[in-house]
């Protein structure tokens, strides 16, 4: 149980870095081109 927890933390982490570098990469792109 506690593992599965700790696994389920670390997802969510993992995703909401994603989201972050995604939202951060989308608008140095757009910087970059305009």
């Amino acid at each position: 149980m506690r593992m599965h927890c700790a696994l389920s933390t670390l997802v969510r982490l993992a995703a909401t870095c994603l989201l972050v570098g995604f939202l951060v990469g989308g608008f140095f792109a757009v910087a970059v081109m305009s």
